[in-house]
């Protein structure tokens, strides 16, 4: 009876049986996209050179670690004083809107600190060396954005309201990185308002 009335109603089960594939196909992608955004999560902060990541976590007990809960950058401050501490530096990453393009990943750093050392600059200058008077605050490109963007050192971006100007040139060999930017904390604390916050703080140990 029940095989009767489906096959009687062959357009509505059709519908239904696409209807439920749909799901557990876009269920699968999800948890496919999830996975590896967190193993290339795990992958950056690996090539961060940090012996220890500090980073904020949910409330609620049990809940993973958050990819965009800030916490007061004054707390960087406080682990470089530490003897035990050789070297501490906080980052900030986010996605950004882009001129031309809907979403861009950008990450912050101090540019004197160690967590921005696995950026190799194949054109152009680190941020620390940066000493152009042209117009635009600076940044370096992913080898992989500035193929896509058709960008070239000296060359403007627009992310959000501001505009920056490339100075270098990078390559990491993580597609996140280099699929993205970097700039300077402070100008990424001010593009994602979040003022005096970082994300997370690397933490290199005294021998």
């Amino acid at each position: 009876m029940l095989v009767r009335n489906l096959l009687r109603r062959r357009t509505r089960t059709f519908l239904t049986l696409l209807g439920i594939a749909v799901g557990i196909a876009a269920i699968i992608s999800m948890v496919a996209l999830s996975s590896g955004i967190a193993a290339t999560y795990v992958e950056i902060t690996n090539q961060s050179g940090a012996d220890l990541i500090i980073q904020a976590v949910q409330s609620q007990e049990g809940q993973a670690i958050t990819f965009g809960t800030g916490f007061d950058e004054s707390l960087v401050d406080r682990l470089r004083a530490m003897p035990e501490v050789r070297n501490a530096g906080g980052m900030v990453y986010a996605v950004v809107r882009m001129q031309g393009s809907p979403f861009f990943i950008l990450f912050g750093h101090e540019p004197a600190q160690s967590g921005i050392r696995h950026f190799k600059i194949v054109e152009g200058v680190p941020l620390d060396e940066h000493r152009t008077r042209r117009g635009g605050k600076p940044i370096l490109l992913g080898k992989v954005a500035a193929n896509t963007l058709h960008k070239r050192v000296g060359d403007t971006v627009r992310l959000e309201e501001t505009t920056f100007r490339i100075v270098g040139i990078y390559e990491t060999g993580v597609a996140m990185e280099d699929g993205g930017g970097v700039i300077s904390l402070h100008d990424a604390q001010i593009i994602t308002d979040m003022p005096h916050q970082v994300i997370y703080a690397g933490v290199v140990m005294t021998p």
